[in-house]
């Protein structure tokens, strides 16, 4: 698997794999910001904030960021809609509609390419 495909918009997520990759993200910034609340309150130590690592971290976000973006426009393609409409969906029946079945303009249904 190409890791630049994490960032691409073309082709189509099935519900699963969206929601699967929505967690992850979640685990993994929830981590992060965690650990740094951890050292700041906990430890009393803020060279965190004082060392260039902060950058990594807003780095890393903006990545989290980016990749989520093109996985909402993904999961818009697998349920028919284009990249302008998927971009602008935000409501909760837009990410627990089941998938389209069979093959569309996005590409081929991701449940049988499995």
């Amino acid at each position: 698997m190409n890791p630049l495909s994490l960032f691409s918009i073309k082709g189509r997520v099935s519900r699963e794999q969206f929601w699967l990759t929505q967690f992850l993200i979640f685990c993994n910034v929830n981590s992060l910001v965690g650990l740094s609340f951890y050292n700041v309150l906990i430890l009393g130590d803020a060279s965190f904030f004082n060392s260039n690592l902060y950058v990594y971290w807003f780095l890393f976000m903006l990545l989290h960021v980016a990749h989520g973006i093109c996985r909402q426009i993904k999961r818009g393609h697998d349920l028919g809609f284009t990249t302008k409409e998927s971009y602008h969906r935000t409501d909760l029946l837009f990410f627990t509609k089941e998938d389209m079945v069979g093959d569309n303009e996005y590409g081929p249904d991701p449940k049988k390419t499995i």
